[in-house]
């Protein structure tokens, strides 16, 4: 088997050498050809220097592109089409592999049936201190995923995502679904999401077979700059857009009210009410922190669904 492993970056070029030092030390099955393609997503700082460095270790078996057009979906886009492999792995350029992440993908795919694996994204929180009110129910605000430790598959027994930042996929899987939405992917201005979402919807749509692989892990150090309410607000609500202008094209079989599932506008005005309560009652900083995510996401759907123009 031929693994193409794509790694979209933007300005982490301080980063990339742990990231790539974490690749030559998992252990690749003799059975698995890896070929690795960093796409330079028109950073400005030295990543194409830094990269140049690295591929004189790989015997060329990794290689730079650089891809002008912000915004990862292009990025993808355009490492899928210069590649050949018949399975493509795609990690985020601020992660680490786990020394058992091929050994994990070459037994997974041994399922001539699978078409798609994920796994957890585990965090590392070295120097950082965990503070009160992180919610629990927005784990991936910072990367964190965690579907359990038991092999589960998708649309069945577990209801989560193909992780963009953790995933491979057959090739053939293009073939049928087609490439990520351009019109998603965060830029550098534009913060609008969802490109993961809707290809796994996407993927879901046209019968594809996943599997969440508890062995199929990666690694990354949270970042403080993520631990403030401020980034778990910007992030929630420009999520909560994303998932409104996908909803645009793609209405869920559920009921609506003023056009967002309506499950939402319940945790909304049940969010909204726990914060009317706060001040009179000793209320856990977590739960009540979760709350009021709860009505800016109902919010920023709202605002994708009926107003939001790219």
């Amino acid at each position: 088997m031929q693994l193409d492993l794509i790694l979209p970056t933007y300005n982490r070029c301080t980063q990339l050498p742990r990231v790539f030092e974490s690749i030559r030390d998992a252990m690749i099955p003799a059975d698995l050809n890896v070929q690795v393609l960093v796409v330079d997503n028109h950073s400005t700082d030295q990543t194409a220097h830094v990269v140049a460095d690295e591929t004189r270790l790989w015997g060329g078996r990794m290689r730079y592109l650089l891809e002008p057009q912000q915004g990862k979906s292009f990025a993808l886009n355009t490492a899928i089409q210069r590649t050949s492999g018949e399975l493509i792995g795609i990690f985020d350029d601020d992660q680490e592999m786990d020394a058992g992440w091929f050994n994990a993908l070459a037994e997974a795919f041994k399922q001539t049936e699978l078409d798609f694996i994920s796994g957890p994204v585990k965090p590392r929180w070295d120097f950082v201190a965990v503070p009160a009110w992180l919610p629990q129910s927005y784990r991936a605000v910072i990367g964190w995923v965690d579907g359990g430790d038991q092999m589960r598959e998708f649309g069945k027994d577990y209801e989560g995502i193909m992780t963009g930042g953790n995933s491979v996929f057959r090739r053939s899987v293009v073939d049928r679904i087609g490439l990520y939405d351009t019109r998603l992917g965060r830029t550098n201005t534009n913060l609008i999401g969802g490109e993961d979402q809707d290809f796994h919807e996407r993927m879901m749509a046209a019968g594809c077979r996943g599997q969440y692989r508890p062995d199929l892990i990666m690694h990354f150090q949270v970042a403080a700059q993520r631990l403030t309410k401020a980034y778990y607000r910007n992030w929630c609500h420009w999520n909560a857009v994303s998932l409104g202008v996908m909803d645009r094209a793609r209405p869920k079989p559920m009921p609506y009210f003023l056009g967002v599932p309506r499950y939402m506008f319940a945790h909304a005005v049940t969010g909204l009410l726990e914060q009317l309560k706060a001040p009179f009652t000793q209320s856990n900083p977590s739960a009540l922190f979760t709350h009021e995510l709860a009505v800016r996401h109902w919010l920023g759907y709202f605002y994708g669904k009926h107003f939001f123009k790219k």
